[in-house]
């Protein structure tokens, strides 16, 4: 199998699995390297969730330490794009549309990491 992007968020994609959806928990958007902060809005199904992107600010002082999540504050943008998700086969919680190896979520948590090393 070939790898890309973050070792982190490769290992992340397999971490929703067992999940079940509910409204008002945290998803998050793993993309190369950076991850994203989501919120779940609607469960359609036990396979099927629209999600929108949260708002966030930096809530450390000084300047962001890469990976440290923990100073990151997000807050629910109800007036966002809506994203729907879909658990495919192999588990992965992926955007509708996509193919099974497209972007993927991790559900039930919201993490937030900007790579700043491109």
């Amino acid at each position: 199998m070939k790898m890309y992007g973050s070792v982190i968020n490769r290992l992340m994609e397999n971490g929703s699995q067992e999940y079940i959806p509910s409204i008002g928990d945290g998803a998050t958007e793993l993309m190369w390297s950076d991850r994203r902060a989501y919120t779940i809005t609607k469960v359609i199904n036990a396979k099927t969730v629209e999600v929108t992107k949260d708002d966030y600010s930096w809530g450390g002082v000084g300047g962001r330490e890469m990976g440290d999540n923990s100073k990151w504050v997000f807050a629910p943008n109800p007036d966002g794009p809506v994203v729907t998700l879909t658990k495919r086969k192999n588990g992965k919680w992926i955007i509708k549309g996509e193919s099974i190896k497209g972007t993927a979520f991790l559900m039930g948590r919201r993490e937030m990491h900007h790579d700043d090393s491109f």
